[in-house]
């Protein structure tokens, strides 16, 4: 009702005498149909909070997650560790779909220098909406293509490799239905998008680089398998989200 009227709940319990007209009603209805068949609230506004931020969210891109407020948190943190650095502090976000991460990041830390991937051309179009829309367009540098492959082809090297990588098995997929399945499918194991960015990120990350990732608490024992494989050299930290659960991992 708030979104139909485009009133704020405030006004809406100060107004509840005022009547719909057939044109609000009939959009009403419909939205409440929909919302009947489980499609998710973000899809039938277009937009979703995100850390503080208002986000246009469509059919391309997934809808973001409270959770992934931990991966921008640590990230802020160790940027501002770093920030006695004298050149600008190079973020890579990996399959940015609607760019929350990326635009979140340009908005509070406007020294970085951050650069933002995906495959799917829909996604980058909505992320770069986002990025106008929250007036950081001209601070983050998109690309389109797979992975870190944008990043390796342009010669592009990172300080941070920061990214909520599709992490749910065919199984758990199966209960997904309005988001689309690339933003969210990892494999049968749910593990094969964030495998394959730690095997690329050897030819991105500069020297004493860091990589935040967004995880299923289920992936800790095969993500410590993975990092002892490909980067030896490295040690990996399991942040838990609120509910207690290894949510964010920090491999440095």
């Amino acid at each position: 009702m708030s979104f139909v009227l485009n009133k704020s709940k405030a006004w809406l319990l100060t107004n509840g005498h005022k009547k719909l007209s057939p044109r609000q009603q009939k959009k009403f209805s419909n939205l409440i149909n929909r919302r009947g068949n489980n499609v998710p609230i973000a899809y039938l506004t277009g937009h979703k909070e995100f850390y503080g931020l208002d986000f246009i969210i469509n059919k391309n891109v997934l809808i973001p997650r409270p959770e992934t407020e931990l991966l921008i948190e640590e990230t802020i943190k160790i940027v501002r560790q770093l920030a006695t650095r004298n050149k600008p502090i190079a973020i890579g976000d990996i399959g940015t779909g609607s760019g929350c991460i990326a635009v979140t990041l340009a908005k509070y830390l406007p020294a970085v220098k951050i650069m933002a991937s995906d495959i799917s051309k829909g996604a980058l179009q909505t992320a770069q909406k986002n990025a106008r829309q929250h007036q950081v367009l001209k601070k983050i540098r998109f690309m389109a293509g797979d992975m870190l492959r944008p990043f390796i082809s342009k010669k592009i090297k990172c300080d941070i490799i920061a990214a909520n990588l599709p992490y749910l098995t065919y199984d758990e997929l199966k209960n997904v239905k309005y988001e689309p399945k690339t933003a969210l499918s990892g494999g049968k194991m749910g593990i094969e998008s964030i495998e394959r960015l730690l095997m690329q990120s050897t030819e991105v990350l500069n020297e004493n680089g860091i990589i935040l990732l967004e995880i299923s608490p289920t992936q800790t024992k095969m993500i410590d398998f993975i990092v002892e494989q490909q980067l030896p050299n490295k040690k990996v930290m399991f942040i838990k989200d609120l509910s207690g659960r290894d949510r964010v991992v920090k491999i440095k």
